[in-house]
């Protein structure tokens, strides 16, 4: 970590380089985004082979727009033919920390979808979650307190026990489908005797937990400073993938998010996840949505292994480890059926995070894993590139002072925010299928 000359915490440069953070086949990918322009606003952007961010704004004023499209990869490079060249890359990620804002920087991907998140999806993280509630029944500290770490490790193992003991000994936890008769079977168990049954409903149960994770227009970017609660001492960043779907229900595309989460908070009751999961800069999207080709599908999303590493302003590496999709309990296509559909309209599509299996549970001195003021957070795989933020306390998160309003005030005084159905680059409607 550094600091600019507004003293706001940044991501050092070295850090914001296209090695670390673009797709290690960036230049056979189709990567689309958002960039802030300098005395204009937001534009949507294409990078092209030669390492171009194009703009194709004049195409499609938002990437809602451009995901519409029945071939969305199709359509940003042809809108990038036409489109504006605003600088190399490299130079925009340089800048997307930093943020000299006389120069181009890099947003989240996400405009005006709504962005929610799915829970308990990797059913060996389950016991975690159990963890959590047992915890604040039984050893919960003051807020701002730390964590009786060897308390802790006493209820992780008796929960672990009693979860070994309804599954058996020698069985994989994690091979577990939800909705399957085994799983029913286990969580009617886990009622008769008494243990927990809030996260193993949605961990082992038909439907899965899905909650809104920001509102719209306010997540963050690659270089952003993202935030963590200051109300209790045990937060953490949770990465993950994040599927973009457009108003059909169709999903076009992926990124990479940090799921930032108040595990404090969380514990004390179930009802209290929207005050844990959504504060200012909590969530983190980017670096680029990319769009699903021939050369890259849904099936390669479900193979990626998302790599997280927190390390802190002094250098010290607090936490590593891996999120791999292809342990996910809870298939994508389930999730997002369940996230659209008749019952649920999206008519700006939609953006959903799908869950991980890594929770940092201890950091480098074998304490409970908690945030410190100016950790940097590294999440993301060689398929999707990578997500670079510095976390700060959210009252202290800079960035998120406009809203959706503002971003159509923008682009309707640009002339470049049509009608539906009228003018250039404006998606056509699409009809609500539910289909993945």
């Amino acid at each position: 970590m550094s600091t600019d000359a507004s003293n706001a915490a940044v991501v050092l440069a070295t850090e914001m380089t296209v090695e670390k953070t673009l797709p290690a086949d960036w230049q056979q990918a189709n990567l689309v985004g958002r960039v802030m322009l300098p005395g204009v606003g937001p534009a949507v952007v294409y990078v092209n082979a030669d390492g171009n961010v194009i703009d194709i704004t004049r195409s499609y004023a938002t990437t809602r727009d451009l995901f519409e499209e029945a071939d969305p990869a199709a359509e940003a490079r042809r809108a990038s033919l036409t489109g504006t060249n605003i600088g190399k890359v490299a130079d925009i990620l340089a800048n997307s920390s930093a943020r000299d804002k006389s120069k181009p920087y890099l947003l989240s991907p996400a405009d005006f979808q709504e962005i929610e998140a799915a829970g308990v999806t990797f059913v060996q993280s389950l016991v975690e979650r159990m963890v959590e509630e047992a915890a604040m029944k039984e050893i919960a500290p003051k807020s701002g307190e730390k964590i009786d770490q060897a308390r802790l490790d006493e209820v992780r193992e008796r929960i672990r026990g009693e979860v070994k003991e309804l599954v058996g000994k020698d069985f994989d936890f994690s091979k577990i489908v939800p909705g399957s008769e085994q799983a029913e079977t286990i969580l009617r168990l886990m009622k008769e005797k008494g243990i927990s049954t809030i996260y193993p409903q949605v961990g082992l149960g038909k439907r899965g937990e899905l909650f809104s994770k920001a509102s719209v227009g306010l997540s963050v970017g690659h270089g952003a400073q993202a935030g963590y609660s200051s109300h209790g001492d045990w937060t953490n960043p949770e990465p993950e993938v994040v599927l973009f779907a457009n108003s059909s229900g169709r999903v076009i595309g992926a990124a990479h998010g940090n799921d930032v989460n108040d595990r404090y908070t969380e514990g004390l009751s179930a009802l209290y996840l929207h005050d844990a999961k959504v504060r200012n800069g909590s969530t983190a999207i980017g670096p680029f949505v990319r769009l699903f080709d021939n050369k890259f599908t849904l099936e390669d999303v479900k193979k990626t292994e998302v790599g997280l590493e927190v390390t802190a302003a002094d250098g010290t590496v607090r936490f590593k480890g891996t999120n791999n999709m292809a342990k996910i309990s809870r298939s994508p296509e389930n999730i997002m059926a369940q996230a659209t559909g008749p019952e649920h309209q999206r008519p700006d599509g939609l953006a959903v995070f799908l869950g991980t299996m890594t929770i940092p549970l201890k950091d480098e001195k074998g304490d409970t894993f908690t945030h410190k003021e100016g950790d940097v957070v590294r999440i993301g795989s060689p398929q999707l590139g990578y997500i670079t933020n510095v976390m700060l306390p959210a009252e202290k998160v800079q960035g998120l002072e406009k809203g959706p309003l503002d971003l159509a005030r923008n682009l309707a005084g640009r002339g470049v925010l049509t009608a539906q159905g009228q003018g250039e680059g404006v998606a056509r409607p699409a009809q609500r299928s539910g289909r993945v």
